[in-house]
């Protein structure tokens, strides 16, 4: 009786005191493989005897997973391992937390074998989500929201880029950097239109994304308020007044004010600066925007002289 290298057992001569049941038991040393993980990874599990083996794995946790594809509480398990027909697992979403030995089992009636993998998660480049978001629309004076929800081992910074390419802080009055990622810029004006770039980055790599603010189109509107307001102006005699007319609309309006009489200049924001205000020059100053959508009913001040300046 001998036992050739390909497991065979050769009986020769074979005799009456030769009878009985034989038992073939195949086993191996514990395999320890290092696999540098990314999004997924399929590890091997190819088991074969007589009768079929029953395989299933065991996690570094000491949960098991087999074709009926065990479950958490959360059933965030089954949709990270799955192990197919074959006997091969499937590990989704790795992460640090999921390193540790994987452990193949195979047994059927007449013994079982095992084999470990040792798993290790290596770098893995940032990669953003949903680009094909690139443009968003907002109206003038709401807040705009881009996205940029980025995956990577280790977990990815990130940074945003404004118009202008300057490096948005995380908190200011005119943005906020979530947690998960998002900008946030608040109180849109015509000055924030422009191409934000979104920068995911770790030790193994970044990712960019770019996305667009753009105002809708709009009528004009004056200091915040649409429609037809009046506001009283006291001014103090020789000195210089300023009457405001901050206009916003898109396309950006034209601004020109109606005066009574008086020396002024109007600035760039709108407003009307009269320079050494005098009895004469009291009366009703009107200012008014337009723009190819719609003309603003227009903005009345009422300038009287007096000793000391007031707003109403």
């Amino acid at each position: 009786m001998s036992l050739l290298q390909n497991g065979t057992l050769k009986i020769h001569p074979a005799n009456f005191s030769s009878k009985g049941d034989y038992k073939c038991i195949a086993s191996n040393n514990l395999c320890c493989t290092c696999l540098p993980v990314l999004s997924f990874t399929k590890v091997d599990c190819v088991a074969s005897g007589l009768p079929n083996p029953e395989v299933f794995w065991s996690l570094p946790d000491g949960t098991l997973v087999n074709n009926a594809l065990q479950s958490d509480d959360s059933g965030l398990r089954s949709r990270r391992y799955v192990m197919f027909g074959n006997g091969t697992l499937l590990l989704q979403q790795m992460g640090k937390r999921d390193e540790g030995d994987y452990t193949c089992h195979a047994k059927n009636k007449l013994g079982k074998d095992e084999r470990k993998v040792r798993v290790k998660v290596g770098p893995n480049a940032p990669k953003i989500g949903l680009k094909s978001q690139s443009l968003v629309t907002v109206k003038l004076g709401e807040s705009a929201k881009l996205s940029c929800q980025a995956i990577g081992e280790p977990k990815p910074t990130i940074t945003w880029i404004s118009p202008r390419t300057k490096v948005i802080p995380v908190w200011s009055d005119k943005y906020r950097i979530m947690d998960d990622g998002t900008l946030v810029v608040n109180k849109l004006t015509l000055a924030d239109e422009g191409k934000y770039a979104c920068v995911a980055r770790n030790s193994a790599g970044d990712d960019i994304k770019n996305m667009i603010i753009e105002v809708e189109l709009q009528e004009p509107f004056i200091n915040g308020v649409k429609g037809k307001s009046t506001t009283t102006l006291l001014a103090v005699s020789y000195q210089t007044a300023l009457l405001d007319c901050k206009v916003e609309g898109k396309p950006g309006p034209q601004v020109w004010w109606v005066t009574p009489y008086g020396r002024f200049q109007v600035h760039q924001n709108g407003s009307l600066e009269l320079r050494g205000v005098r009895k004469t020059d009291e009366g009703r100053y009107k200012c008014l925007a337009k723009n190819h959508l719609g003309e603003l009913t227009p903005r009345t001040v009422c300038v009287s002289c007096g000793k000391w300046s007031r707003f109403f």
